[in-house]
């Protein structure tokens, strides 16, 4: 497997894990809150709250 095959595959997963975690979420959430969630189930304890919090509050 190419070094670009096995990046391509490790996107994927990231994705399939970013959605399993988005389904998980309440419907309630505002896009902040869901893009915070998502975050910090993601990378828990491996950014500081300050990162999560300024992903979740990063306009597109």
């Amino acid at each position: 497997m190419t070094p670009a095959e096995r990046l391509a595959i490790a996107s994927q997963m990231f994705e399939v894990a970013r959605k399993i975690v988005a389904s998980s979420l309440s419907s309630d959430l505002t896009r902040a809150q869901k893009r915070f969630a998502i975050a910090q189930r993601i990378y828990g304890d491996a950014l500081p709250r300050a990162a999560l919090e300024r992903h979740a509050n990063y306009l597109d």
